[in-house]
């Protein structure tokens, strides 16, 4: 499984760990939350598409939340433009099996040119196993042979400016 990297990949990481950063003394799970969907409405605008999520005002996205904690929708003047997704996120900051595993699925049935989940990991060697075992089991419920690219983003839960970053493709 290929796992090099994307420009917009590469773009969706960074505007995550600056999120991050900005959220280092902050303990709350919310503010950690809004301030990734935050960064990647932005990086959603940026790149000239719709973007959709709960608290559309204040985040200042396109509507509210549609099927995904996120999305980057390709549309024209309305949504019975729809051209397809181009992104679909899941944000999830419980980092247990259950919690993982309940909303990784939503992703291996979207259809997108990108499936991000953003999570939360631990430091340490404990830590670090099982998010690398978190990882692995999120690649086994991946279903075979569609080419659906996936990026599965952790932010420390001590340090939410430090970033592991894993691709793949299916």
């Amino acid at each position: 499984m290929p796992t090099n990297s994307f420009p917009i990949e590469d773009k969706m990481v960074a505007v995550i760990r600056h999120a991050g950063r900005k959220n280092e003394n902050r303990e709350s799970s919310a503010a950690w939350t809004f301030s990734i969907k935050k960064s990647l409405t932005n990086l959603g605008h940026k790149l000239d598409y719709k973007v959709f999520a709960s608290g559309p005002k204040k985040l200042n996205t396109d509507s509210g939340e549609w099927l995904f904690d996120l999305c980057w929708a390709d549309l024209g003047k309305n949504w019975r433009d729809l051209k397809g997704l181009k992104l679909i996120s899941e944000i999830e900051r419980q980092n247990d099996d259950d919690n993982i595993l309940k909303d990784f699925r939503k992703l291996t049935v979207g259809i997108a040119e990108f499936r991000l989940f953003v999570t939360t990991y631990k430091e340490g060697k404990k830590g670090e196993r099982k998010l690398l075992d978190s990882v692995n089991l999120c690649k086994s419920v991946c279903p075979g042979s569609r080419g659906f690219r996936y990026l599965y983003v952790a932010s420390s839960v001590k340090h939410p400016g430090r970033i592991k970053k894993f691709a793949w493709t299916v």
